[in-house]
């Protein structure tokens, strides 16, 4: 009696040797179905990994392993999707290639490994990508040239400005180049953020009466220094002393004609 007892506890056993133990910690999932003897391979994903959008990233599973020196099967997976944009190339391969999507702004999606020894016990081990935006680099543009004033007296100074703007969505510099007569008068260089602007001013003074010609990087214009009438004391008095003359005349000639009417009338 005591040999069927223990014939059939032993036959129970070997009908049913399955046991399954799930622990997920740190992103793994252990699944152990052993056969007699054999031990579960062990997954090893590698990352956290990080992507520029619309580049793609080799991921790393070579790691993965079988404490029984069974070769292992990889299955790759993105378990949450950015709209099921992001791709995953040779999945079924230790070292797959993950294609990024375009975003707006940093996102992250998880991707999971299972690894499948010959005996179907598996490991699986997930680990995040986080896919970074690639701002739009710097664009500068030159506007609203002014020149003042445009008609100077000799050495007066003319204010030369432009407003700046940068229209990227990174922060650069930007070096503007003042030239009058195509000669360099002057740089200044800003650093702007994006989407900011800025008015740049120059000054300069000519004391030769002529147009010069201006440029600042793309925009031109010009400024003409004209010498002020200078009127002399003397020639005021002169002028002055002509002007009476002129009016005694006038006034002489006047008479006179009044006079030689009243002579004729007699």
């Amino acid at each position: 009696m005591s040999f069927a007892i223990v014939l059939a506890i032993s036959l129970a056993v070997f009908i049913y040797p399955e046991t399954v133990s799930a622990d997920q910690l740190e992103g793994r999932i252990n699944v152990t179905e052993p056969s007699v003897g054999n031990e579960p391979p062990i997954a090893s994903i590698g990352g956290p990994y990080s992507v520029m959008e619309g580049g793609k990233i080799e991921l790393d599973g070579a790691e993965s392993r079988d404490p029984d020196g069974e070769p292992v099967d990889y299955s790759w997976k993105i378990t949450s999707n950015l709209s099921r944009k992001a791709i995953l190339e040779d999945s079924q391969t230790s070292t797959p290639f993950l294609h990024a999507p375009l975003v707006d702004s940093d996102r992250k999606i998880i991707v999971s490994l299972t690894v499948k020894d010959e005996h179907e016990a598996v490991d699986r081990e997930k680990t995040v990508v986080t896919i970074k935006n690639n701002p739009a680099p710097a664009d500068f543009s030159l506007t609203d040239l002014s020149i003042d004033p445009e008609n100077p007296k000799p050495g007066e100074i003319v204010t030369i400005s432009t407003k700046v703007r940068n229209h990227g969505e990174q922060t650069d510099d930007y070096e503007i180049e003042l030239l009058i007569e195509n000669r360099r008068e002057n740089t200044e260089t800003v650093e702007l953020d994006p989407n900011t602007a800025k008015i740049v001013q120059f000054t300069t003074s000519r004391e030769n009466e002529k147009t010069y010609r201006v440029k600042v990087n793309d925009l031109t214009g010009s400024f003409t220094v004209e010498k002020p009438l200078i009127i002399h004391p003397l020639l005021i008095t002169i002028s002055l002393f002509l002007a009476v003359i002129i009016l005694i005349i006038l006034f002489w000639w006047f008479f006179k004609d009044r006079r030689d009417e009243k002579r004729k009338k007699r």
